[in-house]
């Protein structure tokens, strides 16, 4: 991984800014991977598709055939049909979920390491607060116990998210840091109140969503010092996150609190969120940020996908969510027991901006600030 490999705090840290604000562009943002060995991580094999989903509930006989060259139609036509075209509506599997509740669970990440936070302050496997449910902790690669990051438990085994050269480069990482550089979902961090890079006891943060696209140069790379505005007209103004935060052996930790951010076809909810950063020496910030989300907005692009998730790329959103449900642990029902949502990290880059944080009206202010 990238982003998140800076762990420890790095040497040389430049002195804060006189006024104590410094401000960044965050141009690299997508779910916080760690590639192990997928004999270790996946004992039961990749993520498949549906080609391979439909292949599995035939008799070998009629399985072999359909695996023909010359049956390549006729195949194409059954797992496209096993994963769509139910019913007078033709519904499908990634926008109508709930309609194969029937469909078994993908392969799950049976790995002990990844990248996360302790977000439930339990390094047994959760169930001591009443707000989770039990379930097996991860340890970071840096040796951090009780990591939190289900969803990586539910989606670790994907080539999506691994790449085909088991690099962590995978299709779904290169999406997520174009709708950063696109400027459709550019993300700001701001800084007030530092007093050093090492070690400081409160210092302020307002991570938000910006309006402005990030700045590039001739190469199509984003460039240091640009100037960016915190989104604060209409709906852009409810993602303006206000946390506190402290500096210890130069690596910013946020407190707990929800953190919402503008998301593709779902927000990112972030529920008892927290931020992670770590000062590098030439003035950017590596880190990660995470908390509980709902599954439907972690499924949220494939099914807005739709047909073409189901038809061209093959995904089998009701055995991913099959998998969430049984691996969610968060905001649990104390009726039934079940949790309906899911431990996740995102990891992120940061560049050096100017980070303009206009005043906000005083409703959205006051819910926001307190």
């Amino acid at each position: 991984m990238a982003a998140t490999a800076a762990t420890s705090p790095a040497p040389n840290l430049p002195a804060p800014p006189a006024n104590g604000e410094m401000g960044f562009v965050v141009t690299q943002f997508h779910t916080a991977t760690f590639i192990a060995d997928p004999k270790v991580d996946c004992p039961g094999g990749l993520l498949t598709v549906l080609r391979d989903d439909y292949l599995a509930t035939v008799p070998e006989a009629d399985r072999q055939r359909l695996m023909l060259k010359e049956n390549a139609a006729e195949l194409q036509k059954a797992w496209q049909a096993y994963g769509s075209n139910i019913g007078p509506n033709r519904i499908n599997i990634c926008a109508n979920i709930y309609e194969f509740a029937d469909r078994p669970p993908t392969p799950m990440n049976k790995g002990k390491i990844a990248w996360g936070f302790n977000l439930d302050d339990d390094e047994s496997g959760g169930g001591k607060d009443p707000y989770t449910c039990k379930h097996d902790n991860f340890t970071s690669p840096t040796g951090e116990q009780g990591v939190d990051h289900q969803f990586w438990r539910a989606q670790g085994c994907s080539v999506m998210y691994r790449g085909v050269d088991e690099s962590g480069n995978g299709e779904i990482r290169t999406a997520y840091d174009d709708l950063m550089l696109s400027g459709q979902l550019t993300q700001v961090i701001l800084l007030r109140g530092i007093n050093s890079l090492v070690n400081d006891p409160d210092v302020q943060v307002i991570y938000a969503n910006t309006e402005d696209r990030p700045v590039k140069d001739s190469s199509g790379k984003p460039v240091f010092k640009a100037s960016y505005s915190v989104s604060t007209d209409g709906r852009r103004a409810e993602f303006r996150n206000v946390l506190r935060g402290r500096i210890k052996n130069g690596v910013l930790t946020t407190d707990s609190k929800d953190i919402t951010l503008l998301g593709s076809g779902a927000d990112y909810q972030m529920d008892r969120g927290r931020l992670r950063l770590m000062f590098q020496p030439d003035g950017s910030v590596k880190g990660m940020v995470g908390g509980y989300m709902p599954l439907l907005n972690v499924l949220a692009p494939a099914r807005g996908g739709g047909a073409g998730s189901v038809n061209t790329a093959g995904i089998n959103c009701a055995g991913q969510y099959t998998a969430l449900k049984l691996l969610a642990d968060g905001d649990k029902d104390p009726k039934t027991g079940k949790c309906s949502k899911i431990s996740y990290a995102y990891e992120l880059l940061g560049l050096p901006a100017f980070v303009n944080d206009a005043p906000i009206n005083n409703q959205t202010a006051s819910r926001r600030d307190r």
